[in-house]
């Protein structure tokens, strides 16, 4: 996994002092039992996990297909939008 940097962070959010009450909210949803991960993480991780499997050349069904290449699809239109 990469690591995240304060510049790249300043790419999002253009002020450090914002980006220091960003990461002070965050710091205290997950101390109070937030997931760490987001629902988006997951979806780019199933999506990775399902490439490497049709690499491998363990297919799935037709339909299985279908909704991975949807997700796919979805995932680039919101990176394309700018709202990754």
């Amino acid at each position: 996994m990469a690591r995240i940097t304060v510049d790249d962070c300043l790419k999002r959010i253009p002020n450090r002092f914002q980006l220091t009450l960003a990461a002070t909210y965050r710091a205290r949803q997950l101390s109070a039992g937030a997931s760490r991960w987001s629902n988006r993480t997951r979806q780019i991780d199933r999506d990775r996990a399902a490439r490497d499997r049709d690499r491998q050349g363990r297919h799935r069904s037709p339909q299985a297909q279908r909704d991975a290449a949807g997700s796919i699809r979805a995932v680039k239109r919101r990176s394309k939008a700018g709202s990754v």
